[in-house]
């Protein structure tokens, strides 16, 4: 980024920004760091960089990011949300049953066409998209979470991994509570969505919900279940 007056030429910003911060920084480059979203619209989020631009060493505040993805091009329907730190990035895959969908253009392409045609059917080996298999790369699972310092082309999913179990826990924890601060119809428990039911007439008359991300269609009962708090 090039800020002649604002930032020193050469360095390197280990702090975290996300694009909701590109407008609040565009109002505060133009003298209007405290200007609101007009009355009756949802206010905007995010916030200027400009504080942190010269910064070469983190900042407190500045260590994590969130973002989501819902559909591409209306038909490639894919939700999915995710949270990022230094060195971990976690993906929770709303509808990770779900194919992997590809834009337009890039299932057009002649070098997805070479990819596919890489190998033949019945082959022990699989077809690659960079370094991710075919079928990795297509069918996801529920969570993902990536050390960037030592996987930085997110390959190696340590969701699964026993030893990486506090730092799941803790930012699905901070993913969840930023998909409810923002209102966010993709949080999801056993298929349904929360947002709809968090402190609703529905709760507070007593509904349930199992404490799960998907419906299981095997074993659909509530009554034993970990409940998720509503209330």
């Amino acid at each position: 980024m090039r800020a002649p007056g604002l930032a020193s030429p050469g360095t390197t910003n280990p702090n975290l920004v996300s694009y909701i911060d590109i407008l609040p920084t565009f109002l505060d480059w133009a003298g209007h760091p405290e200007m609101p979203s007009e009355a009756g619209y949802i206010q905007r989020r995010g916030r200027s960089i400009l504080p942190v631009l010269s910064c070469p060493a983190p900042q407190t505040g500045w260590d994590t990011v969130f973002g989501s993805h819902t559909f591409h091009e209306i038909t490639n329907y894919w939700p999915t949300r995710y949270m990022r730190n230094r060195r971990f990035k976690y993906h929770r895959n709303v509808c990770w049953k779900l194919d992997f969908p590809f834009a337009m253009d890039l299932y057009a392409s002649l070098s997805w066409e070479g990819m596919r045609n890489s190998c033949n059917d019945g082959d022990d080996k699989s077809p690659m998209i960079g370094p991710r298999k075919l079928k990795d790369y297509i069918c996801r699972p529920p969570e993902e979470l990536y050390d960037l310092e030592s996987d930085p082309q997110e390959v190696d999913n340590l969701a699964v991994r026993p030893e990486y179990g506090d730092t799941l826990r803790s930012m699905r924890h901070a993913l969840e509570e930023w998909q409810k601060e923002t209102g966010d119809l993709w949080l999801w428990r056993d298929g349904a969505p929360v947002m709809r039911y968090l402190s609703s007439s529905y709760a507070r008359e007593g509904l349930c919900i199992p404490d799960r991300f998907d419906f299981d269609v095997d074993k659909p009962r509530t009554d034993g279940a970990p409940r998720y708090d509503l209330l």
